[in-house]
């Protein structure tokens, strides 16, 4: 007898280009896809462009409450109880209901906080089905109290309850939900990667502008949201100490975000544009990893960074601030999450630095004083740049390893046994 295969929606706010949780929400549904699933995509908001996904199953609620660019506290507190009270409680939770029933949904994995609550509404009401959490940031770190309380502290004292399982990506985000007594259904799976895709991609070439631009360069590289817990602000102030030493380097900076205009600004101010370049949006980041010589995330906060796993993908060495959580998971499995190090320190798969300081005073049109960290970053840089043998010893083939442990079959292999 012929079994039918099982049908999966997979719920974001988006699958954006460019942003983390919907990078991999379209790639692991196109996982499941080629794996003999039924795989349905449903999301909030129709932001373009969008991942590479089987487009005949994508659908959107077309929901009104996006942010806008340059909108007033107030406007944002406003918007942000509308789209409470009247999306993701009632509409979105409705329409999420219906969209299961239509399609005779068996298991559903939630992304986003906003597509969590929704999606957990709409489980009080259904049975025999799997209600799937894929929890991927701290939400102690929530930029501002309402965001704390309503996508946080509302789905757990409330709505987890009705959650199958909850898929927390790294050890530090577990720990923070067992924190707040979320246990029992918690299981620790890692984000899946294409490798051979991310390979396949790489071997593209640059355009002849870009080409140029790193001819005979050093190229350092970041990749992400330009948004302050990227901590793009440090990065760059720590790129302006590092060229005083080394002016024949550049930095490129992948990415869009609120604080792209800032970022320009900061560069000019710190007269540093010939060296520091922010490319916007690449539908293909790998071209770029594999043309550059080392990664650097210079972030406050994270989940777990795909794009740390991208850069050992391609065996490019990497510089990582020790932010809360995933660098260190990733590049130094020796270490435990809570344990006392001295910085810098130098990882089995890449070079961890000591986190900068958010509370440190940001100025965009004036040159405040420079940090500590921010001229231990600048002074690790150099040291790498100048230090041949630490350039080789992470070169040599162990990221291709590391990179592995976080293959798509390996982690499928954990995915099934929930689906």
């Amino acid at each position: 007898m012929k079994t039918s295969k099982k049908k999966i929606l997979i719920l974001s706010t988006s699958l954006q280009i460019g942003k983390g949780p919907e990078k991999i929400a379209a790639n692991f549904g196109s996982l499941l896809e080629r794996n003999n699933y039924v795989v349905y995509f449903l999301v909030l908001y129709d932001l373009r462009p969008i991942n590479n996904i089987n487009k005949n199953r994508y659908y959107c609620l077309n929901e009104k409450f996006y942010p806008k660019l340059n909108e007033s506290k107030i406007q944002s507190i406003f918007r942000k109880f509308k789209r409470l009270f009247i999306s993701i409680l009632f509409l979105s939770s409705f329409r999420i209901y219906s969209f299961i029933r239509k399609y005779n949904i068996d298991s559903i994995i939630s992304y986003k906080d906003e597509t969590t609550i929704s999606m957990l509404i709409a489980a009080i009401f259904l049975r025999n089905r799997k209600f799937i959490v894929a929890k991927h940031d701290n939400f102690i770190f929530k930029r501002n109290l309402f965001d704390y309380i309503i996508f946080n502290l509302l789905p757990f004292r409330i709505l987890y309850r009705f959650a199958t399982t909850i898929i927390p990506i790294s050890r530090g985000i577990y720990s923070t939900l067992l924190a707040e007594n979320a246990r029992g259904k918690m299981k620790i799976i890692f984000n899946p990667h294409d490798l051979n895709l991310y390979r396949k991609l790489a071997k593209k070439k640059l355009n002849e502008n870009v080409q140029k631009l790193i001819s005979n360069k050093f190229v350092f590289i970041s990749i992400g949201s330009l948004i302050d817990i990227k901590g793009y602000y440090y990065l760059i102030r720590s790129f302006k100490l590092f060229l005083e030493k080394d002016p024949n380097s550049i930095l490129l900076i992948i990415g869009e975000g609120e604080l792209k205009q800032k970022l320009q600004d900061l560069i000019q101010l710190l007269d540093i544009s010939k060296s520091v370049y922010l490319l916007g949006l690449k539908q293909n980041i790998f071209k770029y990893l594999k043309n550059s010589n080392c990664f650097l995330c210079s972030s406050l906060q994270e989940g777990l960074p795909s794009v740390i796993i991208e850069a050992l993908s391609l065996n490019i060495p990497i510089i990582s601030t020790d932010c809360w959580s995933g660098p260190r998971e990733i590049l130094c499995p020796e270490l435990k999450i809570t344990q006392q190090i001295k910085y810098p320190y130098y990882g089995k798969y890449g070079i961890l630095i000591k986190p900068f300081d958010s509370s440190q005073i940001k100025s965009y049109d004036k040159i405040e004083p420079f940090s500590d960290e921010e001229k231990m970053f600048a002074d690790q840089l150099y040291r790498f740049r100048t230090d041949f043998s630490l350039q080789k010893r992470y070169t040599n083939g162990n990221g291709f390893r590391r990179a592995e442990f976080f293959s798509n079959q390996n982690i499928l292999s954990k995915w099934k046994k929930i689906l």
